[in-house]
């Protein structure tokens, strides 16, 4: 998986996506955080900044995000840790 954040795609196997601003920073935090969880306050905090974000919208992005993901490959995904947040992981083990 190749994130490319000047002009906001991902490519993988099966082609390239491109992705909204906020889907992009999304997939970046989780990335740049190595395998480990982030929560949803330092997700919101990151790509929206001081903006009042509901879950509901970060819910929605991340459905983005994951929807572009599983288009292009079957080995990224996003997992949910409920009640703590979020972990970027290839199949069988997290994302380096």
């Amino acid at each position: 998986l190749t994130i490319n954040t000047g002009h906001r795609s991902i490519r993988g196997p099966s082609g390239e996506r491109f992705l909204s601003p906020t889907e992009t920073s999304i997939l970046t935090v989780l990335a740049e955080a190595k395998g480990a969880v982030v929560s949803r306050e330092v997700i919101k905090r990151r790509c929206w900044g001081p903006m009042s974000v509901s879950d509901n919208a970060l819910n929605r992005k991340l459905y983005e995000v994951r929807r572009s993901l599983k288009e292009i490959t079957n080995q990224v995904t996003i997992r949910t840790i409920y009640g703590v947040g979020f972990v970027l992981e290839t199949k069988g083990s997290k994302v380096s």
